[in-house]
This record gives structure tokens, C-alpha cells and sequence, in this order.
């Protein structure tokens, strides 16, 4: 009595093993992707909500409380948004500032830009789109500022007051979306 495999059983073996390897590797890296964009589209939010309470506790930021309090600004096609100080009160992120600081005599300008803290998103992911209402037209950019002591949410684009604003983040094709409205709800789709 013969005790042993065939060759075709050998090569049914072989092959069912690497059908499953190939399915779970290429599952493991697309998990990967996916949980990147989770992980940024959540970071995302959770710095909006630091603007807010930044704004809310009144932070100082180069020695005074911004009259604009804080926000974050985006703009599309970029792997990064900006945590700004909204020192001149005008609800956008400005790159430049000048201060006038009247505390000394005679009274001094300084200059400096609004900028908090440039945040990179992951490697591969980036602002795809940004619309003021879900599935409207693109913008190039946004800034969403929070105004102590409530905090006000002001959302503005091209000195245009909206009622919300949709950040869509993307990687390899695969989207999420932040959400947040005038009324200061953050969500993430």
C-alpha cells in the first residue's frame, strides 16, 4: 500500500496556500491605508476642537489674546493645514501681521505671522476637496476660526461668512470627510 502525496495533491496544497497569502497580504496593506485615513481624518477633528478650546481659554499667543480668537486653515491639494491665532479679528488666516503694541513709548509695531503650528497628515494623504455644503463645488481654501467666549464659529472663505464647511481627506482613492457647522458640531463621515 502506497503512504504518500500525490503531485497533484502537493501542487493543490501549494496553490490554495498561496491564493490565501496573496488575499491576506494585499488585505493587510489596504487595512493599512484605511486605518491611516481613520487616524488623520480623527486628528483632524480632535485639532479643530483645540482651536476651539484654545479659544475659549483665551490663550495668548506672542504675548496677547488674539481678538479672532483661534482656528485652522485649509487649503486644497496640500498634506498639511495651519493652527492659526486670528490676531487682526478678520475670521482668516493671515500669513503676515502687524501688531501695533502701544504698551511701550513711543508705540511700536511689530510683525510676525498668525501662524500657530503647520500639522502634517500622514505620508499619501491630503486635503482632496473642501465645499461648504456636501457634494458642492470645490474651494481652494477655507478658515474655520473660533471667537471666545461661547466660542463663535466663524467659517469663511474669500471674506464670505458660510454655514459650515466639509474637508474631504484622501488616500489612494478612498475619502473621509470632517464636517463642522456654525454652530461649532464636529463630525466626522
Amino acid at each position: 500500500m502506497n503512504k504518500g502525496f500525490t503531485l497533484l495533491e502537493i501542487v493543490v496544497v501549494i496553490s490554495i496556500v498561496a491564493i490565501f497569502s496573496i488575499l491576506i497580504i494585499t488585505n493587510y496593506h489596504g487595512g493599512g491605508r484605511e486605518l491611516s485615513l481613520l487616524r488623520s481624518t480623527h486628528k483632524l477633528a480632535q485639532d479643530l476642537r483645540v482651536a476651539q478650546e484654545m479659544a475659549m481659554s483665551s490663550r495668548k499667543f506672542h504675548e496677547l489674546v488674539p481678538e479672532g480668537g483661534y482656528g485652522v486653515y485649509f487649503e486644497k491639494d496640500q498634506n498639511s493645514y495651519i493652527l492659526f491665532a486670528d490676531c487682526n479679528n478678520n475670521g482668516e488666516y493671515d500669513n503676515s501681521y502687524i501688531c501695533p503694541d502701544c504698551s511701550v513709548e513711543p508705540c511700536v509695531e511689530s510683525s510676525f505671522t498668525e501662524k500657530v503650528e503647520e500639522i502634517f497628515l500622514e505620508e499619501g494623504i491630503n486635503v482632496s476637496e473642501i465645499s461648504v455644503f456636501f457634494g458642492g463645488p470645490s474651494l481652494s481654501s477655507i478658515s474655520v476660526s473660533f471667537l471666545p467666549p461661547d466660542p463663535t464659529v466663524i467659517i469663511r472663505h474669500n471674506e464670505i461668512d458660510e454655514l459650515s464647511a466639509y474637508i474631504n481627506l484622501s488616500y489612494n482613492g478612498r475619502e473621509r470627510v470632517v464636517s463642522i457647522n456654525n454652530i461649532g458640531s464636529i463630525d466626522i463621515d
